[in-house]
């Protein structure tokens, strides 16, 4: 009898082992899976809530600051033809583009519209240009595109250091009033950037910034600065306080100017900044579709995802 009461002992201890090792087993699948499930509803909620809203209109492309997002198509305003101006804007409307580019300056930094800045400070007579910034950035962003500026800068051609820096002040208030009259995304041409005046040029952005901080603001570099091999040391500098880089390719001469974007693309040093720092291409403005398509052609065989013509 005593027997048989220990082999049902022996008996009951292995059942209620087998029962323990099948429940812990159990608790460990339930206990993955809910893992992999919380996993999978996380990863589904992030791409829920990176994807765009649906229905977003044009106007929220113009708002957008994202360098990649820019196409911009030149309207001249070397002219002061307001008539002119407006007409070429309109022609632009029709043809769907989603942002235009105005250059408020000439190659020599000089102002190209009415500024109560140059004004206040005697660097331009009252009535001097009849041109509103806001009329035209309100026309432009009426039919949903992005009105973007280029502004050349001449602070820093200044040979004594006292005059360039108030120029530098100067023109970061220029490029602010400009902000605050609609125009949120500029693009500073500078002809001899380095990093002996890099820092200056920080200050100009950042200056701009506290006044106008929605502004997206960006400056260019020379092709030959550009392709030097040592150059991501000064664009991780003026990415500080510049929201992009440019790259300056308007100056062909003679040279056709698909050609000359073409060539300039095949430098594998520009190739590298492009594709590590989203560079914007600043370009001649074309008029001829066939120039146009073959440029664009160019263009996306080098993965250059944004593009501004200029006057």
């Amino acid at each position: 009898m005593a027997n048989v009461n220990y082999r049902l002992n022996v008996r009951k201890r292995r059942n209620w082992r087998l029962i323990v090792i099948v429940t812990a087993v159990i608790l460990l699948f339930l206990v993955i899976l809910f893992v992999l499930i919380g996993n999978i509803l996380k990863k589904k909620t992030d791409a829920d809530t990176e994807k765009p809203s649906e229905g977003s209109s044009s106007t929220a492309i113009a708002d957008s600051t994202l360098p990649y997002s820019v196409n911009a198509y030149a309207v001249d305003l070397s002219s002061k033809d307001m008539s002119m101006i407006s007409a070429s804007i309109s022609e632009l409307k029709s043809k769907g583009v989603t942002s235009v580019s105005l250059n408020f300056s000439n190659k020599e930094g000089r102002l190209l519209y009415n500024s109560s800045v140059a004004q206040s400070l005697g660097y331009q007579s009252s009535g001097e240009s009849g041109l509103d910034p806001e009329a035209l950035a309100t026309k432009i962003t009426a039919f949903g595109a992005l009105p973007a500026g280029t502004f050349v800068l001449g602070s820093q051609n200044e040979t004594d250091p006292k005059l360039r820096i108030v120029k530098l002040a100067y023109e970061s208030a220029v490029v602010a009033e400009l902000a605050e009259k609609g125009i949120k995304d500029m693009t500073l041409i500078c002809d001899n950037l380095s990093l002996e005046n890099a820092e200056a040029l920080l200050r100009l952005a950042e200056s701009a910034k506290s006044v106008a901080p929605t502004l997206n603001i960006g400056i260019t570099l020379p092709q030959a600065t550009m392709a030097d091999p040592q150059v991501s040391i000064l664009i991780d500098k003026l990415t500080e306080a510049y929201d992009f880089i440019a790259l300056d390719l308007t100056n062909n001469g003679e040279t056709e100017v698909c050609d000359y974007i073409d060539s300039a693309l095949g430098d594998p040093n520009l190739r590298y900044c492009f594709i590590r720092y989203n560079v914007r291409l600043l370009i001649p403005s074309i008029n001829d579709d066939a120039t146009f398509e073959r440029l664009t052609s160019i263009l996306r065989v080098n993965s250059v995802a944004s593009w501004q013509m200029m006057y």
